[in-house]
């Protein structure tokens, strides 16, 4: 590549432009004889490390060392990155006393190699002056340089400013800039077309966030006000993305709710002109086969006054008030047989599944799968012994009836050797018994992957569980009541930030104008004494982050005990919020009521509860009772299949019961959970935040509530309901609570009076 050679090359150039006049006229006095001399050199002299070519400037014979300069060889390039080698280009200086290019008397040939060839395109020439003869009375010219640093001229990086003097006055039309370059890497191989070299990486500036322009400029280092996310386009910063609540309008982040069809709807933005779950307001949802319109929910003709669209519509399918025939859908203005909505007497249901494939009775046989509404040979959901399985990841039925995976998982219908963390299912058996390689920490991520003690399998990784005692130096330790190894070995509380040298569930706590507070959740206090979050954030893990306690509606629930208008909306409180922008939100209200089980004598944790089982539809080889909740669960009750697709299935901690030591069991991974009383400690800053409305459906359903109430009805201005934990009560055989007035309850024993408030991770 190019070395730093180009400036002086141009400065010399010009110099020798001068000299070639012959002279310097002044005044009739005989003119000065000014000489160029160029010797090349090879090694080290004045700033080149690699050999070049020395020019003197002689007046009258004698040399003028201030006038010196060098003009140095650049060095042989190195390879070039990703595997290609690098242009090496080399300058070549020949010094010669004849006729040359321009030259009359002798000189200076520069020629440019690149990979050792001549490019005679870069070819230059410097000539040698000739001697000047008597002065002659005349105009006399001098030239002034001026270097600078900055922008000047057509300069953006500093250079030389050139200005010829007629008798002593400056004549602009003549002034010339010389321009430094953009400083690069000795040696380092050429970049292509347009990229400059960033830190020896050839970087196109005019798409690079972190380079944007020039290298360095990073977009990221002064985001306009409300922006999420920068681009660069054409070298120049713009907004990408804006933060919720603002949209990007005229290269500026505005807020949606100023703007004409456009609101915020749960702190989003959304385009209420044509949004179907919000059409025309927040919360409004257009029926299956209309569409959002200017605001309004329409279809492609009005029947009785209503909108409807005959494409679709089983009771206006084709025209008005032509209901289609049992067993029959409405496709393209016609009935006929085919996946989709559909009567069966009086029930609206889904034809072209295994219990109804192409009518409302022909329910498939076992083994067989539903494809184009006919009973088919395949992979998939069917029947297997009369009862319903995914053969897609059923362990004791994968890929058909009775075929079971041994020392394996079971994935898209075959026997997966290593489980993995990325499945939908970790279901497996160890020599014959069914167990969960996620979460079982005598089969961690594989059968006889055994957990050292002290250890639990978490997400099939073994990790220290803090309610188990930890070997620090040789001694047992609780890390999460230690001072001196709080969390950890060797994490000693009172070290820095004030702590107030307690450990409380394996955070230490600092001291903050003499009250004990958690870093972890304080927004007061978050990470450090005094430092307090802004409005709208709140503390999460000692950062302060924005959106959280928002309500944000997602999926449809019975809520209102009235089943002839449908299910109503969730409403879902934001938690916390990690790194990869998935939200932690928890239902608002008290949404139902199911045993964890309770009135048992088997001992139960959260792993092998009928509640965690029915919350994610998991068969019933999940649970300790055996009930199969594969086919009735408040996932599929709650969300569609699009919904269900945002909901991540997330590792749920094992987290133990502080107050009583009690053991949680083995760690899992779901889509669907409890808090535990870590969470609902951390999570809440006081009682009033935990305590939690039923829904009319909930209280119906016999949850227990602190409001009056009459025909399972909430008629108080609160019905507060006690809400269950996953966390262990006083017994394994029970479970922790939140009481009506939001206190944690830690010996609580499941009944059938403790409410449901569902949590899940999301990408909302």
């Amino acid at each position: 590549m190019r070395t730093h050679t180009i400036l002086t090359l141009s400065v010399i150039i010009l110099s020798c432009l001068l000299f070639n006049t012959g002279c310097n006229e002044d005044n009739n006095n005989p003119s000065t004889t000014t000489t160029i001399r160029t010797s090349q050199f090879a090694g080290t002299q004045g700033n080149c490390t690699s050999g070049g070519v020395k020019i003197e400037v002689l007046v009258d014979g004698t040399v003028d060392d201030a006038q010196t300069q060098y003009l140095c060889n650049g060095a042989q390039g190195q390879a070039g990155s990703q595997g290609q080698g690098g242009t090496n280009t080399t300058m070549r200086t020949t010094p010669f006393t004849d006729a040359q290019g321009g030259c009359t008397n002798g000189g200076i040939k520069f020629e440019v190699l690149v990979n050792g060839v001549v490019d005679d395109a870069q070819t230059q020439y410097i000539c040698n002056g000739s001697q000047g003869g008597q002065g002659q009375s005349g105009t006399n010219t001098t030239m002034r340089s001026t270097p600078f640093e900055g922008a000047q001229g057509s300069c953006t990086n500093g250079g030389v400013k050139i200005e010829f003097l007629v008798n002593g006055v400056v004549d602009d039309a003549q002034t010339q800039y010389i321009c430094n370059g953009t400083q690069s890497e000795q040696g380092e191989a050429g970049c292509s077309n347009g990229e400059k070299s960033c830190n020896g990486v050839c970087t196109d500036i005019t798409t690079s966030i972190t380079n944007c322009g020039a290298c360095g400029h990073d977009c990221n280092d002064s985001k306009p006000s409300h922006a999420m996310t920068m681009s660069c386009l054409e070298s120049q910063c713009t907004i990408a993305t804006c933060e919720d609540g603002y949209i990007l309008k005229d290269g500026q982040c505005v807020d949606c709710s100023a703007v004409t069809g456009w609101a915020k709807c749960s702190g989003k933005c959304v385009q209420t002109d044509s949004d179907n779950h919000n059409c025309g307001v927040c919360g409004k949802i257009c029926d299956e086969g209309l569409t959002c319109a200017n605001g309004k929910c329409v279809g492609n003709t009005t029947c009785s006054g209503v909108q409807v669209n005959t494409a679709t519509s089983i009771d206006h399918c084709g025209q008005c008030n032509n209901r289609c025939p049992d067993g029959k859908t409405c496709i393209d203005d016609e009935c006929k047989t085919g996946y989709g909505k559909a009567y069966c007497g009086t029930d609206i249901v889904q034809i072209g599944d295994i219990d109804r494939c192409g009518g409302c009775n022909d329910r498939c046989a076992d083994g067989k799968i539903c494809k184009d509404n006919k009973c088919v040979n395949g992979v998939g959901p069917s029947y297997c012994n009369g009862v319903a399985i995914n053969t897609l990841i059923d362990t004791s039925n994968c890929g058909s009836c009775g075929h079971r995976c041994e020392n394996s998982i079971c994935h898209n219908g075959e026997c997966v050797d290593n489980p993995g963390s990325t499945y939908y299912t970790d279901e497996m058996y160890c020599d014959g018994v069914l167990i969960h390689s996620l979460s079982d920490s005598a089969n961690c991520n594989g059968c006889g992957n055994h957990c050292a003690e002290g250890l639990q399998c978490i997400s099939g990784i073994c990790q220290p569980l803090i309610s188990y005692t930890i070997t620090c130096n040789g001694i047992a330790v609780k890390p999460y009541e230690d001072p001196s190894n709080c969390g950890k070995c060797g994490n000693v509380c009172g070290s820095r930030y004030s702590y107030s040298g307690s450990c409380t569930l394996g955070t230490c706590q600092i001291l903050c104008n003499g009250n004990i507070t958690n870093p972890q959740f304080n927004s007061d206090n978050c990470g450090e004494c005094g430092k307090k979050c802004g409005a709208g954030e709140a503390c999460r893990k000692g950062i302060c982050v924005s959106g959280i306690g928002e309500i944000i509606t997602f999926g449809h629930y019975e809520q209102d005990n009235d089943t002839t208008n449908g299910k109503e909306p969730i409403e879902w409180r934001i938690l916390d919020k990690n790194d990869a922008g998935q939200y932690l939100v928890l239902s608002e209200k008290v949404l139902d009521v199911k045993p964890y089980p309770y009135n048992t004598s088997t001992s139960i944790t959260w792993e092998k509860s009928t509640v965690r089982s029915w919350l994610n539809g998991y068969p019933a080889s999940y649970n300790a009772v055996g009930n199969d909740y594969s086919s009735n669960s408040f996932i599929d009750m709650a969300f569609t299949a699009t919904e269900k697709a945002k909901i991540v299935a997330f590792p749920v901690p094992a987290h133990f019961n502080p107050y009583t030591n009690t053991l949680p069991g083995n760690a899992t991974t779901d889509k669907i959970f409890l808090l535990s009383i870590v969470e609902a400690n951390n999570y809440f800053a006081s009682n009033e935040e935990r305590q939690a409305d039923a829904t009319n459906y909930a209280i119906m359903n016999g949850v227990y509530v602190s409001g009056s109430t009459s025909n399972g009805m909430c008629t108080d201005v609160h019905c507060y309901a006690r809400w269950c934990l996953r966390s262990p009560g006083s017994g394994i055989d029970g479970t922790a609570h939140v009481y009506y007035d939001g206190n944690v309850d830690a010996n609580f024993d499941f009944n059938s009076t403790g409410g449901v408030r569902p949590a899940m991770w999301v990408n909302y």
